[in-house]
């Protein structure tokens, strides 16, 4: 597998010699199930305690990463990192693979302030190539 050129290629003619210039890596399978929830997190002035969950499904065990990103896809904040979780088939809460207390975001930055409304990205990464993407708003 990979990508494959001609040495001798001639125009109108094809040739059998084929050379393997790059060989591409296939991209693994997305997880099973990823998602937000809520997928509006509501702000307000009293410092609530409204926090957004992050639920997924891993094929097998792994360490996972979860970070959230702006519009511009700068990092505000690293929800875990590298933290290990269990395969959704070994979880005995509804077969998933996430922390219900752990992997939450409060909508606020690494250095705890609270950010602004608009539209932010979350990024779920682990180390056996499984891998989400998502979108969160925070509103007033």
């Amino acid at each position: 597998n990979g990508f494959y050129i001609s040495r001798n290629e001639i125009p109108g003619k094809s040739s059998d010699l084929l050379q393997c210039v790059k060989r591409i890596t296939p991209v693994k399978k997305g997880l099973k199930e990823a998602f937000a929830s809520p997928g509006i997190l509501k702000r307000v002035e009293d410092n609530s305690n409204d926090v957004v969950r992050f639920v997924y499904c891993l094929s097998k065990n792994a360490n996972v990463t979860i970070r959230i990103y702006d519009y511009n896809n700068d990092l505000v904040k690293t929800i875990i990192e590298k933290q290990p979780r269990k395969s959704g088939t070994e979880n005995a809460e509804y077969g998933r693979s996430n922390d219900k207390y752990k992997d939450v975001w409060d909508g606020t930055t690494a250095g705890g302030r609270p950010c602004a409304p608009g539209v932010y990205y979350f990024k779920i990464t682990t180390d056996i190539g499984e891998h989400a993407f998502g979108k969160i708003v925070v509103a007033k």
